[in-house]
């Protein structure tokens, strides 16, 4: 199963739950734009799949494959996603027997 359908099935109000109270409009926000990344990643995974991870540039004669922009979009986002993800474990109040779900998918990864 590929990373963003397991992230996907995360249960977030379980998470919320396990933030501060005076972090939770900001963990709320960052929720929603992991989500938002998470459609926007696949949509792009798909056109990287469909159309590959080059295109052919034309300027007059010249000729040239350069790195698609769905690959290049992808690649960026994943980085900003990958930052969000940390902003929210940091946000997630750290009890010694206690282990949330998105530590429990951070550790299978």
């Amino acid at each position: 199963m590929e990373y963003l359908q397991k992230i996907a099935k995360i249960d977030f109000s379980k998470i919320l739950d396990t933030v501060a109270d005076d972090k939770k409009a900001v963990a709320e926000a960052l929720i929603d734009e992991i989500r938002f990344m998470q459609q926007t990643l696949n949509t792009l995974k798909d056109k990287i799949k469909e159309n590959g991870t080059e295109e052919l540039f034309q300027n007059g004669r010249q000729e040239i494959n350069h790195e698609a922009p769905a690959l290049n979009s992808y690649i960026k986002l994943v980085a900003r996603y990958s930052s969000l993800y940390k902003q929210l474990c940091n946000l997630v109040k750290r009890q010694a027997d206690d282990v949330s779900e998105l530590d429990t998918f951070i550790k299978e990864e």
